[in-house]
């Protein structure tokens, strides 16, 4: 469910391809793409605890809601996201064209461009692709040159290279919203809303959540 935004970010529904301004309440599914542009970023909380903030001109995909099996997930396409796990039960990955980031810990941030920049401010990340894995813990940071190149091992981090953009973008109240995801979640299976058809008319499109 998204929490907060700045400027118009946009997302493209999986199935129907139908896009929009992401407004504050909207839920969001597997295989949705949301995207933000110069100047824009958006906040998420996820079913599984997790909250996640983006950065201007990010685009990615969610991969997993967290409300099933599998770990919450997205992958980035590119641009920078942070991501707080709100207990200690949630998992998290960011999935890149150069390796996974799996959040085992609190706080983190991932940006992807040219390649993969990861920091830790607390917990531990695992970063992993076909090459090798690294982990860190708070304080340290990597960088993945590409798909065909091992992680680096982690170095400390200066106080230059710890970031605060996420702090644009704080949400209020996260606890509310995560509440009404989780009570849709447990009062059905289906998860129903409405896109605009071709025609002018809604459709009213279902979308399937796996309960733990």
């Amino acid at each position: 469910v998204v929490t907060a935004t700045t400027g118009k970010p946009k997302f493209t529904r999986a199935k129907s391809k139908a896009s929009g301004r992401l407004l504050v309440g909207d839920f969001l599914y597997k295989k949705d793409m949301v995207e933000t542009g110069p100047g824009e970023m958006a906040a998420l909380a996820l079913l599984s605890g997790v909250e996640l903030r983006v950065n201007a001109q990010t685009r990615f995909e969610v991969s997993e809601g967290g409300g099933g099996e599998m770990p919450a997930s997205i992958q980035l396409g590119i641009g920078q996201v942070w991501t707080k796990l709100l207990h200690g039960k949630a998992g998290f990955e960011v999935r890149t064209g150069a390796a996974v980031a799996a959040v085992r810990g609190t706080e983190a941030d991932a940006e992807f461009h040219d390649r993969l920049r990861v920091r830790v401010y607390e917990g531990v990340v695992d970063v992993t692709n076909g090459f090798g894995s690294q982990t860190l813990t708070a304080g340290t940071m990597l960088e993945v040159a590409n798909a065909r190149s091992a992680p680096q091992s982690p170095q400390s981090m200066t106080p230059a290279d710890q970031l605060a953009w996420q702090e644009g973008v704080a949400p209020k109240d996260v606890e509310p919203l995560l509440q009404r995801l989780r009570s849709e979640a447990q009062a059905s299976r289906d998860v129903e809303f409405s896109v605009p058809g071709k025609d002018g008319t809604d459709r009213k499109v279902r979308f399937k959540l796996k309960k733990k």
